[in-house]
């Protein structure tokens, strides 16, 4: 909260807050969690999206990577 904060407080804070989780069903899907972010919408900016990944693997770019460095080992 303190982060988000911080960043309202700016000359010129962003209007749209993203975020890209992973679809850790324990961790990241909680009520809890959509509660807080719902609550930034409301209070800080004016749109919230929240992306999901794939369950499993989710072959986004840091895992390209990695995989590229081992394969090169």
């Amino acid at each position: 909260m303190r982060h988000h904060l911080e960043i309202a407080k700016k000359d010129n804070p962003p209007d749209t807050l993203f975020l890209v989780l992973d679809n850790c069903v324990g961790q990241n899907k909680s009520i809890s969690v959509f509660q807080f972010y719902a609550m930034l919408s409301i209070l800080l900016y004016k749109k919230v999206v929240i992306l999901f990944l794939l369950p499993g693997h989710s072959h986004n770019q840091a895992d390209r990577v990695v995989a590229n460095l081992r394969n090169s080992m």
